[in-house]
C-alpha cells in the first residue's frame, strides 16, 4: 500500500525503487494479513544488504548468485565469510607442542628470582617458595644449556642426555611456572591483606 492505494506485485529487489519504506504496509502470498515492511524479515534483510553495499562499495557482490540463492541472501553470506572466515575457519586450540614450536627458545628466559623472593617475603611465603624453586630451576637449566652448547660439561654427550634445546625448553617451562606461582602468591597475599584490614577496621 503506497499513498493509500495498492501497488504491485513487486520482486524484493524492486521494493526500494517502488517507494516502499519501513512504515509501508505490504502483503505477499502466505501472509495472513498486511504488515509493515519493517516487520517482514525478508524485506529487512534486503534493505540491510542494500545499505551495506552503499556503505562498502568496494565489497560488492557478483551479480550471479549460485544455485538459486536470492541476491540479498548471497550478498549477506559472502560478506559474512569475507569478514569472519579468518576467525571461524580455525577454532582448534593449539597443542602444547605447537606452542613450544612457536616459542623462541634461543633467548634466555626472564629472571624471576627477585620477583619470587619479593612476593614470598611480602605476601604469602608458603606459596612463594614454589615461585622461588621454579625460578632457580629455570636459571640452572639455562646454565646447563650453555654448558651443553659449549661442550665444557663433557666432550662426548651420551644419547640419553638432554640436548641444548631440551635444556633451553625446560628453562622456559620452569620460567612460566615461576611466573604463575609469583602471580598466585601476589594475589593470595592481596586477598589476605584485604581480609585482615577489613577485620581491623
Amino acid at each position: 500500500m503506497i499513498d493509500g492505494e495498492r501497488r504491485g506485485p513487486y520482486e524484493l529487489n524492486q521494493l526500494a525503487e517502488a517507494g516502499v519504506r519501513p512504515s509501508t504496509y505490504v502483503w505477499c502470498k502466505g501472509m495472513s494479513d498486511w504488515e509493515k515492511a519493517e516487520d517482514v524479515a525478508d524485506i529487512c534483510r534486503m534493505f540491510r544488504g542494500r545499505l551495506y553495499d552503499l556503505l562498502h562499495p568496494n565489497m560488492s557482490v557478483p551479480n550471479q548468485p549460485s544455485q538459486g540463492v536470492k541476491p540479498e541472501a548471497a550478498g549477506e553470506s559472502q560478506r559474512s565469510i569475507s569478514r569472519f572466515d579468518h576467525i571461524l575457519q580455525d577454532t582448534r586450540l593449539p597443542s602444547i607442542e605447537e606452542i613450544d614450536a612457536r616459542q623462541d627458545i634461543s633467548r634466555p628466559p626472564a629472571n624471576m628470582l627477585l620477583p619470587a623472593i619479593l612476593v614470598t617475603l611480602l605476601f604469602f611465603p608458603p606459596l612463594g617458595i614454589f615461585a622461588i624453586y621454579f625460578a632457580v630451576a629455570s636459571k640452572r637449566c639455562w646454565v646447563k644449556a650453555n654448558e651443553a652448547q659449549s661442550g665444557t660439561e663433557m666432550k662426548t654427550t651420551p644419547k640419553d642426555m638432554p640436548s641444548t634445546d631440551d635444556w633451553r625448553r625446560l628453562a622456559h617451562e620452569y620460567c612460566r611456572a615461576a611466573k604463575m606461582w609469583t602471580g598466585i602468591t601476589f594475589f593470595i597475599g592481596l586477598i589476605l591483606y584485604g581480609f585482615l584490614f577489613s577485620k581491623i577496621l
